[in-house]
């Protein structure tokens, strides 16, 4: 089966949208689909993807930024993944893998067997899964991404002057041209260490030696979850501070801002502060009907 997958990846929007679609994309290639993925615009313009040629049986969408008019084209089976409500011609499926997604549509909406909403259809990477994850007793190792947007930079920066006042030592993981950035007011730092354009694997890897990760509100945040790494949370964007809020409620982060990080940092310093939340972590099923939803999608 032909399946084309469109996402954003730009400035503004960064590189989330696009690392979700190729974890789907990954998916569907076990499941015998033969997909091409389209996110080559590097402006915050709506795509010209009506240019691209669509022959696929079923067509993905992941965008803030494809226009209305880009939908309406679209003859093929079409599947959206979002984060907010939006309004879609009525023969689309709709997911949004957000942490209690429901909570944000109506009750028609949740009632509507074309919608699949919350983490249950978040698509993963199983190399971020971790069954047992032992937490050491004192706080050595942070892994710091707050994603790739233009939006990050200042958060990145704000938040590596603050470290320099603990022990820790520190794995930056960002796109090039911010880890670039970073290097002309950081680069004598012994305690920063800076990991450009990191891959899946690299990036688990990290998670995994890591005794606390200090993220944004996007999807490293459920990487994390998975990886069993204890977590402080910053948003860098309105859009996500209700899945913050919501997910350190129910425990798995701690939520915070720049200017309560070390008071942060303190609070997860206690082993049994972080175990309780690795606890909490382990409650979550996170992407668990995913295959299952998307092969009824494709078959229907």
């Amino acid at each position: 089966m032909q399946i084309s997958i469109f996402c954003d990846a730009t400035p503004q929007s960064g590189l989330g949208h696009l690392k979700r679609m190729q974890k789907l994309k990954a998916l569907l290639e076990t499941m015998g689909a033969q997909t091409t993925l389209f996110a080559s615009h590097s402006t915050d313009l709506p795509p010209d993807w009506h240019k691209a040629s669509i022959h696929a049986k079923v067509v993905i969408i992941d965008s803030y930024l494809a226009p209305l008019s880009f939908y309406k084209t679209i003859s093929s089976k079409l599947v959206v993944f979002e984060d907010m409500p939006q309004t879609y011609p009525p023969h689309v499926f709709v997911i949004n893998p957000g942490y209690q997604a429901h909570t944000r549509y109506t009750t028609t909406a949740q009632q509507n067997p074309r919608y699949f909403l919350g983490i249950d259809f978040l698509p993963i990477d199983p190399l971020f899964i971790s069954k047992n994850k032992a937490l050491k007793p004192t706080l050595s190792k942070l892994f710091l991404s707050f994603g790739g947007s233009d939006l990050a930079l200042p958060f990145y920066q704000k938040a590596l002057n603050l470290l320099q006042k603990t022990p820790l030592e520190v794995h930056i993981t960002a796109p090039l041209n911010i880890i670039q950035a970073l290097q002309i007011n950081y680069l004598q730092s012994p305690k920063y260490y800076y990991h450009a354009n990191a891959c899946f694997k690299d990036i688990a890897f990290l998670m995994q030696e890591s005794d606390l990760a200090l993220l944004a509100g996007g999807g490293m945040l459920y990487e994390a979850i998975l990886s069993k790494t204890p977590i402080i949370a910053i948003p860098v964007a309105p859009n996500q501070q209700p899945q913050v809020q919501a997910l350190s409620a129910q425990g798995s982060c701690h939520a915070s801002s720049l200017e309560g990080l070390l008071e942060s940092v303190q609070i997860l310093s206690p082993l049994h502060n972080r175990e309780r939340m690795q606890k909490d972590q382990e409650k979550l099923k996170i992407g668990h009907k995913l295959h299952k939803t998307m092969q009824e999608i494709l078959t229907c």
